[in-house]
């Protein structure tokens, strides 16, 4: 294929995704009716839809900050996994949210989702992620955004724009009147979509600052006793991270036998599912690797709080994740696997500020190094840290004042 060629196919593919944009906005204007970001009334309701325990962390302070309002009644409708292709409920809500809030509403035992719903009256619903297929068609927000106002804050921080599309441009943000930003840039990008919406005040797209970031802040997470954490990525496709598993799996087992210190293997909970899937892996190495994880006393958990995961790590081996900006602001090391993947200017200088590995031999350099006290880097990173997070607001508070006028 000629260089004029290829000019011209991806000038075309450019006009076609501006093209198709504008036609979905004009078919989703009719949304602009029932769209309410400012309810008032002298009790709020508000809602929170939970589903899966690994991303609550991004929520759970807005929850915990309204329940201390006295003009804020709170609600939590919890929803166990759907499955994508049947539409139906794969087992029952995660015990993780029954343990935690005993008075939840277990959607599951509803027999008219959508009437039972609505008999609650809930001013704001928080979701959970921007994917709706994964929810009941009752509660979906393309379902409930006329009855409710519907609200988002990001489940992970975007490091890279390459997920765009999912974070900015997804038709489920049409459906949302009040959308939370995650950082300054993204919610550039999303104030830019939105614009008129925003204008004529039916839309809100606002940075008040990332709930999940505030707290690790805080001196309960900078020290702790060794102990190394691996967090590889579940994707095999490198355009959205590729996974370390496959480049240092044998590696790590040879590292963690010769070390006296935790370690933890925290994979994402879909690493191994996904590579046995893809035929990558079989589901008797997947075995093999997790009796080899035991023999050498490390941890396999994929339960335990991110926060949890984060405060017990003095070093994270990490590929790309949302987790980074969390762990940063800690302000202890890090060292990033890299495969390629093209970061956006702030997780780019995070990363910079920390230990990148390109090969085996680099991750067991700078895992000698900082296992042996020699972070080179530690005073970069806190002063970066100091020069643009020190005086940040907490932004659960932000939020929920935002919420109540």
């Amino acid at each position: 294929m000629n260089y004029e060629s290829l000019k011209h196919k991806k000038i075309i593919y450019y006009l076609a995704k501006k093209i198709i944009r504008f036609v979905r906005k004009l078919l989703r204007l009719p949304h602009l009716y029932y769209l309410k970001p400012e309810v008032h009334r002298e009790i709020l309701r508000v809602g929170f839809i939970v589903q899966l325990p690994a991303i609550w962390d991004k929520q759970i302070d807005v929850y915990n900050e309204l329940i201390t309002r006295d003009n804020v009644e709170v609600f939590i409708f919890a929803v166990p996994q759907y499955n994508w292709d049947s539409g139906k409920p794969e087992g029952e809500v995660d015990s993780f949210f029954k343990d935690l809030y005993p008075d939840l509403i277990d959607v599951s035992k509803m027999k008219n989702i959508i009437e039972e719903f609505k008999g609650y009256k809930i001013d704001y619903l928080f979701y959970p992620r921007p994917y709706d297929h994964y929810l009941p068609t009752e509660l979906r927000s393309e379902t409930l955004y006329k009855f409710v106002s519907c609200c988002y804050i990001p489940y992970g921080m975007s490091g890279s724009d390459v997920f765009n599309d999912t974070n900015i441009y997804s038709p489920f943000f049409d459906n949302m009147s009040i959308i939370y930003m995650d950082s300054p840039a993204q919610y550039e990008l999303m104030k830019n979509r939105y614009r008129i919406s925003c204008l004529f005040g039916k839309k809100k797209v606002l940075y008040l600052g990332y709930p999940v970031l505030y707290k690790y802040l805080s001196d309960s997470y900078k020290q702790n006793e060794t102990c190394i954490t691996w967090t590889p990525r579940w994707s095999v496709d490198p355009k959205i991270g590729f996974s370390s598993f496959l480049d240092y799996a044998e590696d790590f087992l040879e590292f963690v036998k010769n070390i006296n210190c935790a370690c933890v293997f925290r994979p994402h909970p879909l690493m191994f599912d996904e590579l046995i899937e893809k035929k990558i892996i079989t589901l008797e190495y997947k075995e093999y690797y997790l009796k080899q994880l035991s023999k050498y006393n490390v941890l396999y958990d994929i339960k335990t709080p991110i926060d949890e995961i984060i405060k017990n790590t003095s070093i994270l081996i990490t590929d790309y994740s949302s987790i980074i900006a969390q762990y940063f602001l800690t302000g202890k090391p890090m060292i990033y696997c890299d495969k390629g993947m093209k970061l956006n200017r702030t997780f780019k200088e995070m990363i910079e500020l920390n230990y990148i590995a390109s090969n085996k031999n680099d991750l067991k350099k700078y895992l000698t190094n900082l296992m042996n006290d020699k972070d080179f880097r530690k005073d970069s990173r806190n002063k970066y840290i100091q020069n643009n997070f020190s005086n940040m607001n907490n932004p659960s508070v932000n939020i929920v004042n935002d919420l109540i006028g």
